[in-house]
């Protein structure tokens, strides 16, 4: 998918999205700042002075997205935002639902969270940061992009998520992908 946006600057024709399923699927700003932003962005993009008339952004969130170092090879720009442990426990309780590829609900069985999720989530971050601690350790910055799955990887950006709100972080994501965007 990723590739495929690379070289089209779209989705595939035939790309469904479930997320819209999601019992928590909303956007974090509101419609009066999404329009700045979108506004910001376009002009950020422009060639000549006046907005570009279109711009071709793929965000790619996932729980283990930087553990692929294939999938991180794909990505310009690299957001980890960081949250610890009870914060993301309780945001996982508090999600009714999550969609799969296939449009299935899935729900968490009991002691998922404790028993698969967080563990999962140490280990495939844990080359990425100082001590293998992805709560607490800076980030390591390597020369290069050739560490193996769950290494560390170049120019990851972390956020600090537990003392921002959802919106604070979207702004946030904003500000560092808009400078980005080739003028």
């Amino acid at each position: 998918m990723i590739q495929y946006f690379r070289a089209h600057q779209k989705l595939p024709d035939d790309f469904q999205s479930f997320e819209f399923r999601r019992s928590n699927y909303t956007c974090s700003l509101s419609p009066e700042e999404l329009a700045v932003q979108r506004r910001r962005f376009h002009t950020q993009a422009s060639h000549d002075g006046r907005p570009a008339p279109r711009i071709a952004i793929l965000l790619v969130e996932g729980f283990l997205l930087y553990y692929s170092a294939v999938v991180r090879t794909l990505l310009d720009i690299r957001l980890f935002i960081r949250i610890p442990r009870n914060t993301m426990y309780k945001r996982r309780k508090e999600r009714a639902n999550y969609i799969l590829d296939n449009g299935e609900v899935w729900q968490d069985p009991p002691f998922y969270f404790d028993q698969i999720v967080w563990p999962a989530y140490l280990e495939a971050h844990a080359g990425m940061f100082e001590c293998g601690d992805p709560e607490h350790g800076k980030a390591i910055a390597p020369q290069n992009d050739e560490a193996p799955d769950g290494g560390a990887l170049q120019h990851l950006i972390v956020l600090e998520g537990e003392s921002c709100t959802k919106p604070q972080l979207a702004l946030a994501a904003c500000n560092v992908i808009r400078p980005s965007l080739i003028r």
